[in-house]
């Protein structure tokens, strides 16, 4: 273990590099670095749970030094003419309002002097003014650990510490309470509701202040800010008073979000403000909001439990494929809308057992379906022109091919002999991905299942190339057709199912591999 004379030399050295970050005309991103190294050792040389005014002196010493490491970062950023520069200086300026002050207190005197400097920096000019009110600030070196005297039970020297006061914050977001990420679309207007508690509200504190910290710019993400009036206590004289305060504001989301990417989370900050004092609380209860954009891979879904475990899993394979996100979301909203139009296909009678159905009706039927779902927005073409034929279905980019089987049972593997149709159209279109959409109207032997049975990719090989950097997907979906009444089951044989093994293994998906195509 290093000795009292280690450590104080460590400080020392500490103590001199700062004040050569502060005081040397240095490059604007060369001091920042200095600074911010600077702080960090400073901080670190403060023990965990050193309560004394030395070591909240310290900390907010440390946190001054991040600070004008920011606005040199800022002044370097503008001199490199950064389109985002101003970032470093609001996010000097937010620190700034979390440090918490000492009044009438020698020690904290020249510090406070030196951030009033900090706060009045309006340009780049400023900031040298403020480096040097900085350098100013005499700074104690301790000869000895305090933290060594408290583990033998003595009490701190100085001031007690006094503990922040604690807000307990709750959200809403058009009135459903925020318990997990909150999916939001796109230049839409929600309304954000607050419902918060305060156990102990400073005397000289007129109001508090909620606002949201996000890596995202206002411009991108705007969220609510609530200022909220000290409302009258009702029971001055009680032991254990609480205010409770409610706010509403507003929140618009502004740029889109990858596929399959993590929500945002914005962090609470509370502070109580006065004309002339601000300071910050600690936070309970919903410390961040949890925010999402609105996914086509995983928010519109059927509402059938099976139906969306599977499509959740195939659209989780378009996640990271370097596909355009506008794609991947038109496929993901074709596809869940053609999986809807399935389900009601294989339980309209019109399909049954014996019925004649041609596969121009089919188009028609199908075509019809998809035109009355609102998530479309109607944007369904039919018989588009395209690489010298004519796409069955068009949406948003995304082809869809209709097939129907009359003979063999269809399956996803058997349906690769219609999916060059679909890739090659899709190819002339610019687009990796496409649907192949087969009508099962084969005699029925068996019962059918599921219909994520029925879901499937197929990839084929492309011409010419082992190594394929873009590959084409065919999102392929079964829909069964020709089906007895169940009652009619009861009269026909159904054979068992093929085992492994002595016992049945359930597969999640169906792998098939030959020559030339790859189904999953």
């Amino acid at each position: 273990m290093s000795g009292p004379d280690t450590a104080f030399e460590r400080r020392r050295v500490t103590r001199a590099r700062t004040l050569e970050a502060l005081t040397l005309e240095d490059d604007p991103k060369a001091t920042a670095k200095r600074l911010a190294r600077a702080s960090v050792a400073v901080r670190s040389d403060v023990a965990t749970g050193d309560d004394t005014r030395e070591g909240f002196f310290r900390r907010n010493y440390a946190e001054a030094l991040n600070i004008a490491a920011m606005l040199n970062l800022w002044d370097a950023s503008i001199r490199q003419a950064d389109f985002d520069a101003d970032r470093h200086l609001r996010a000097a300026q937010r620190r700034l309002e979390t440090i918490r002050l000492y009044r009438n207190d020698p020690l904290f005197e020249p510090l406070n002097a030196a951030l009033t400097s900090i706060a009045a920096v309006a340009s780049p000019r400023d900031v040298r003014v403020a480096l040097e009110a900085l350098a100013r600030v005499p700074v104690p070196l301790q000869l000895l650990d305090r933290w060594r005297e408290r583990r033998h039970g003595r009490r701190p020297i100085g001031e007690r510490h006094v503990e922040r006061p604690l807000v307990v914050c709750m959200f809403e977001i058009d009135g459903a309470v925020v318990t997990h990420p909150h999916v939001i679309h796109l230049n839409r207007v929600y309304e954000v509701c607050t419902r918060t508690r305060v156990t102990d509200w400073p005397e000289w504190a007129s109001s508090l202040r909620l606002e949201f910290l996000s890596v995202l710019s206002p411009d991108d993400l705007s969220l609510p800010v609530f200022e909220m009036l000290k409302p009258s206590d009702t029971d001055p004289s009680g032991a254990n008073r609480i205010w409770s305060l409610a706010a509403t504001g507003s929140l618009v989301l502004r740029v889109a979000q990858a596929p399959g990417a993590a929500p945002w989370r914005p962090r609470v900050a509370a502070s109580f403000i006065a004309p002339a004092r601000i300071e910050a609380a600690r936070v309970a209860g919903y410390t961040e909001l949890r925010l999402r954009a609105f996914d086509e891979s995983r928010d519109r879904l059927t509402g059938r439990a099976s139906i969306d475990e599977r499509l959740l899993s195939m659209y989780g394979q378009l996640w990271g494929t370097g596909i355009p996100d506008a794609e991947i979301a038109a496929f993901c909203r074709f596809f869940t809308a053609i999986s809807l139009a399935a389900q009601a296909i294989q339980a309209d009678r019109a399909y049954g057992e014996g019925k004649r159905l041609s596969e121009a009706a089919f188009h028609d039927d199908l075509e019809r379906r998809l035109r009355s779902d609102a998530t479309l927005g109607g944007r369904l073409e039919r018989r588009t022109p395209a690489g010298g034929g004519y796409l069955d279905l068009l949406h948003d980019g995304i082809n869809a091919e209709l097939k129907v089987e009359n003979d063999k049972p269809a399956s996803v593997e058997g349906a690769a002999k219609y999916m060059g149709q679909p890739v090659q159209y899709a190819t002339d279109r610019g687009s990796q991905l496409s649907i192949l959409c087969v009508l099962d109207r084969s005699a029925k032997r068996a019962p059918v299942g599921e219909l994520p049975n029925y879901f499937g990719w197929l990839i084929p090989a492309l011409h010419g190339l082992d190594d394929v950097r873009y590959p084409s997907r065919v999102g392929t979906i079964i829909i069964n057709a020709n089906l007895p009444m169940p009652s009619q089951w009861s009269r026909r044989p159904v054979p068992r199912a093929r085992q492994r093994g002595a016992r049945p293994q359930l597969r999640a998906s169906v792998s098939h591999r030959c020559r030339w195509f790859k189904a999953v």
